[in-house]
């Protein structure tokens, strides 16, 4: 196990199994400054200020990438696989989840006005929707989702509209 639990209200944390590793930290959605451990020791902080929120959860950086097989189907007329194609729109049907990325672009999952900047982010459970009109292209259509950020990430269902030639 890779990942360990800061008491709330310190501002360093002791981990010597991960000495010398590259860590990512977050206080329940909200991401905190990757930090490197130095003697055992990680500085906890936010913005490059020493950080004492709730309980802080620190671990090795895991960015997941999903990419659909390549996509194919029969219309009556033959396979349209090596055919030109493109995606018209891609569906996601998510699960609780905040900071995902398709096809490279981040899907915006919150909404801000005057009284919410400071609250973390509360997970999106819902359906994404992208009119994506990619480029016609012959062989392989592959849609590809991920994160960046260690957050919830839950993928329930993938709908995507191809268009083809």
């Amino acid at each position: 196990d890779c990942a360990s639990d800061s008491l709330p209200g310190l501002t360093s944390a002791f981990i010597p199994r991960l000495d010398g590793k590259l860590v990512r930290l977050r206080d329940g959605n909200i991401i905190l400054d990757e930090a490197t451990v130095q003697s055992g020791t990680v500085q906890i902080t936010s913005d490059g200020s020493p950080y004492s929120g709730g309980t802080v959860e620190i671990g090795l950086s895991f960015k997941p990438v999903v990419n659909t097989m390549p996509l194919n189907g029969n219309f009556g007329n033959g396979d349209f696989f090596l055919r030109k194609k493109r995606a018209m729109k891609v569906k996601v049907d998510v699960f609780e989840t905040l900071g995902i990325f398709i096809n490279g672009r981040l899907i915006p999952d919150r909404n801000y006005d005057l009284n919410n900047f400071d609250d973390p982010p509360q997970p999106f459970t819902g359906l994404h929707t992208i009119e994506e009109s990619s480029n016609w292209e012959e062989g392989h259509l592959i849609q590809e989702i991920s994160q960046e950020d260690p957050l919830p990430f839950h993928i329930r269902a993938l709908n995507i509209e191809v268009e083809s030639s």
